[in-house]
């Protein structure tokens, strides 16, 4: 993992923490120079260093016409990786950190007929701003957010404000028997509604699956933060990566990532995240079969090769030609 490098990185202060359900901590950042925060949209996020050598990736769902403040919501993790455990245990009010500027692989599509907004736990976080900004275009839109039980619902003093101009509905698994039929629910929409998708990977792989089936996969949208599950290493295989400008030639071996191999021959490949998530390290196609392992590409954008994460994709194709 990459440390997010001072020129690139906005020192933050925490002015307020306070707990929500759900184990979810919530933190307000002002940029410690005083001066205003860059500004953003709807489903953005940013990258936070978390200690030495990690860096994790929050929505910014706070008020996004205030440039004073950020605001993010953090999930305590019982497997925790490092990231939440450390922004629960070494964070306090008065503490400096080291984020990231304002970016998205999430945008929010303006103008649209209908919207369907699918959250599970902290997934709702970058929903909250969407439905914010909706809101305030005098847009109504449709959530449906889910949790396991009362005690894991998060945020319900904003749902209960967003509630008076959105249609809400809280599905508490232990409280309905069992888990949402959400296959029904997007039977039901309209075929131009937009439907955005945030939470748990098996949830939203059923929706990403009822988008392939139905053939409205253009009109789904879909955010995760932890790299869904890939091909093993055993599957590698090496392959060669050719240099677009110059016919330059690396061998990548099947035990190491092509982000390491390019860095290895001497080019500065921008990376944050390492777990195909984060796009940072996203580098141009010009010839060969990308083995698409990121989290972050649309099936249409695998499917034009344009672009590939270096971190964790790998080629199909014996050679590999890269626009760098």
């Amino acid at each position: 993992m990459t440390d997010l490098a001072a020129a690139k990185g906005i020192a933050v202060i925490v002015t307020a923490m306070r707990d929500d359900g759900g184990q979810v901590r919530i933190f307000d950042l002002a940029a410690a120079n005083g001066a205003a925060l860059p500004a953003f949209a709807p489903g953005d996020h940013v990258a936070v260093q978390c200690g030495a050598g990690i860096v994790r990736y929050y929505s910014l769902w706070g008020p996004v016409d205030d440039t004073r403040v950020y605001r993010i919501a953090v999930k305590r993790e019982t497997e925790s990786r490092g990231g939440s455990r450390w922004m629960h245990e070494h964070v306090a009010v008065g503490g400096h950190l080291m984020i990231s500027p304002p970016r998205s692989n999430f945008p929010l599509a303006a103008g649209r007929s209908g919207y369907f907004f699918i959250s599970g736990g902290i997934g709702l976080t970058p929903i909250l701003a969407m439905l914010d900004a909706l809101r305030r275009q005098g847009k109504r839109a449709r959530l449906l957010h889910q949790c396991r039980s009362p005690a894991d619902l998060a945020f319900a003093p904003e749902l209960r404000r967003l509630g008076a101009d959105h249609e809400i509905e809280i599905h508490v698994d232990s409280l309905a028997g069992g888990f949402r039929n959400l296959a029904a629910d997007l039977d039901r929409l309209d075929v131009a509604t937009e439907v955005y998708c945030c939470g748990p990977a098996p949830m939203m792989a059923l929706v990403r699956a009822h988008g392939e089936g139905t053939g409205r996969i253009g009109r789904y949208h879909f955010e995760s933060f932890a790299a869904e599950p890939q091909a093993t290493a055993a599957e590698n295989r090496p392959f060669v990566a050719v240099i677009a400008s110059t016919g330059q030639e690396i061998e990548v071996a099947a035990d190491e990532t092509l982000l390491v191999a390019l860095k290895r021959a001497g080019f500065e490949i921008e990376s944050e995240c390492e777990e195909g998530i984060c796009a940072t390290c996203a580098t141009g196609v010009v010839a060969g079969t990308p083995d698409h392992r990121d989290s972050v590409l649309t099936d249409a954008q695998r499917a034009e090769s344009k672009f590939m994460m270096v971190c964790v994709s790998r080629a199909k194709s014996d050679r590999i030609v890269l626009a760098l």
